[in-house]
């Protein structure tokens, strides 16, 4: 564990740290598509940097003898971390679920302008009500924050005596994180059913070239077939890793925490 969260930090802060700068550097045109992109990209490198840098207190705790932590013995900073280390998963996955939608949108519909603004209300607005629901849970009792040793971390567990409540917290969990597979497969399944219209336009394209078809059309069908299936290839990869990363999180929640109270 600590090999792994020890290399993760060495690896994953220097990298997402660049790619802050590389993204927040990219100089775009107000108000364009690609100005909404540069944004979605800069918020999911500094979630992976901030997953990164919290890691270290955990990588303390088990390079101790005992593994007591001055960091986690801190009820304020227990809180704290405890809260933003179960925020950070949903919104990774509502950051997937924004570029996987937005990426079909342009492709279904290439001249669409895709809006900053709109994706910072969206954002604002997922983690408000995520937070609220968060905090609810916490001081409706349902919820308490522990320190396990065994984890090394602070965790959001059940409370004993409401723990007739705590399935609703957990089904809650279970929703949030397995419901956006849903809109992520779909985007997924138009991306690649455009792509392979696009490639037919490509073929009818060569094929009338015999008879006369300019230059610049067959051109300009290339370059868009080229974008589409980069657009495409991205959703994909999106939806594989976003399945491969998550279903280990929803598995847990499954059984050990519906099931097992």
């Amino acid at each position: 564990v600590v090999s792994t969260q020890s290399t993760g930090m060495t690896i994953g802060i220097p990298s997402n740290i660049v790619s802050v700068i590389y993204f927040s550097r990219q100089k775009v045109r107000p108000g364009s598509t690609r100005e909404f992109f540069k944004w979605i990209y800069t918020n999911i490198a500094c979630t992976d940097l901030l997953v990164c840098v919290l890691c270290f207190p955990m990588t303390t705790v088990f390079l101790s003898d005992n593994r007591n932590s001055a960091l986690f013995n801190d009820a304020t900073f227990c809180t704290f971390w405890a809260f933003v280390w179960e925020l950070l998963p949903y919104y990774s996955v509502y950051l997937v679920l924004v570029l996987s939608w937005s990426r079909m949108a342009i492709l279904i519909r290439p001249m669409i302008v895709l809006n900053k603004q709109l994706l910072v209300c969206s954002l604002i607005t997922y983690n408000v009500l995520l937070l609220t629901a968060k905090v609810g849970f916490f001081y409706g009792n349902i919820t308490q924050i522990d320190y396990t040793k065994r984890d090394a971390l602070c965790i959001l567990t059940q409370v004993p005596e409401m723990a007739t409540y705590y399935p609703i917290y957990t089904f809650f969990n279970i929703i949030l994180l397995a419901m956006p597979i849903i809109p992520i497969c779909i985007s997924c399944v138009c991306s690649v059913v455009k792509m392979y219209k696009t490639d037919l336009a490509v073929k009818v394209a060569r094929r009338t070239s015999t008879n006369g078809a300019s230059k610049s059309v067959k051109g300009a069908t290339k370059r868009s077939a080229h974008r589409h299936k980069h657009a495409t290839i991205t959703v994909i990869i999106m939806t594989v890793m976003y399945i491969l990363c998550n279903l280990p999180v929803f598995v847990n929640y499954v059984a050990y925490g519906y099931w097992s109270v």
